[in-house]
C-alpha cells in the first residue's frame, strides 16, 4: 500500500485497530485487521463519515 504523500491517521473499525489515508485528494481508504481477515476499502464519491458506516458495517458471515 502506497501512503506517499498522504497523512496517516490511526482509526478503531469495531473496536479494532486501523489506519485511514486520503490518496491523491480523492480516493479515500481504511485498512484494518479484525484477528481473521485484514480489511482494504478503497472509494471515492462520498465522504470519510460514509466510509467508515460502510467499514463498521462489515461482518463475518
Amino acid at each position: 500500500m502506497n501512503t506517499e504523500g498522504s497523512t496517516v491517521t490511526n482509526v478503531t473499525i469495531n473496536g479494532h485497530e486501523g489506519i485511514y489515508f486520503l490518496i491523491q485528494n480523492e480516493t479515500h481508504c481504511f485498512v484494518w485487521d479484525n484477528g481473521d481477515y485484514i480489511f482494504e476499502l478503497m472509494f471515492s464519491g462520498f465522504d470519510y463519515e460514509t466510509g467508515m458506516k460502510i467499514a463498521e458495517s462489515i461482518r463475518k458471515v
